[in-house]
């Protein structure tokens, strides 16, 4: 039996990737849908898409100045592996001029080695390097969300983050759901407000403010082969009720069995 050609072996892969920059509801004090900015998926044979949108504004809830965003699906043959990149970034945000960032940055990629497809599927690697905030002000007060990018370097499978995650990322691990072995997490290692006593930290990832809502950094929900990351959820509450979503991506694939 020959081996299997690189056409061959790009065909027994299923990409599945997706992202989106900007995206959310109100109830109060308007009904509105923000309908997902620059949205990309990418078809299951892989390939490049991209999107970009300027100087979106809903009223004076949210804008941003610029956002893209792009998913790619590749086979590399030196690597023998199949490879997934998700990007998506907001410029210039600002939400009810309390919550404003000059970019915010999802970044997730991963790596499937390619198995025959009478083999069972491999779990694919990931990490989550280039994610980030910069010049991240919240409520007129600088602050500085430190990510545990380099810990999930060495997380990068489901079964690390499994059996590792609980001790090496301590309050950043959510939780383990039993049914569909769900993992939760958080990418943030540390907030520091500079000690402004309105913004209060909240559940490690989180800054609660009164009248506000809260806003959640970083979420990261783990499957055996998929990852999600929203940068940034803004749960709005009293006088302005809904929520918003920047910077969100979903990549995963499988072959073999």
């Amino acid at each position: 039996m020959h081996p299997a050609s690189a056409i061959e072996k790009r065909s027994h892969f299923r990409y599945k990737a997706r992202a989106a920059a900007l995206l959310g509801h109100l109830t109060l004090p308007v009904n509105a849908e923000i309908p997902p900015q620059a949205a990309v998926d990418l078809p299951e044979t892989g390939g490049v898409a991209a999107d970009r949108v300027e100087n979106y504004r809903l009223d004076h809830y949210v804008s941003f100045d610029a956002a893209h965003t792009s998913v790619t699906g590749v086979y590399d043959p030196e690597d023998d592996a199949f490879f997934t990149v998700v990007t998506a970034v907001v410029e210039g945000l600002d939400i009810l001029g309390v919550v404003r960032a000059d970019r915010v940055v999802a970044r997730l990629t991963s790596k499937t080695q390619y198995v025959a497809p009478n083999q069972p599927s491999v779990e694919p690697s990931f990490v989550v390097t280039g994610s980030h905030f910069e010049n991240l002000v919240i409520a007129g007060h600088p602050v500085t969300v430190k990510l545990h990018v380099g810990t999930f370097c060495g997380l990068d499978t489901y079964t690390r983050v499994r059996n590792d995650a609980p001790e090496g990322l301590a309050g950043a691990f959510k939780r383990h759901e039993v049914h569909g072995g769900t993992l939760e997490c958080s990418l943030v290692e540390s907030i520091d407000t500079g000690g402004a006593p309105e913004l209060q930290l909240r559940d490690h990832d989180s800054i609660f403010i009164e009248q506000f809502g809260t806003i959640r950094f970083a979420e990261f929900v783990v499957n055996k082969y998929e990852r999600h990351i929203i940068m940034l959820k803004v749960t709005l509450g009293c006088g302005h009720k809904g929520q918003l979503m920047a910077a969100v991506g979903q990549g995963n694939g499988t072959g073999g069995t």
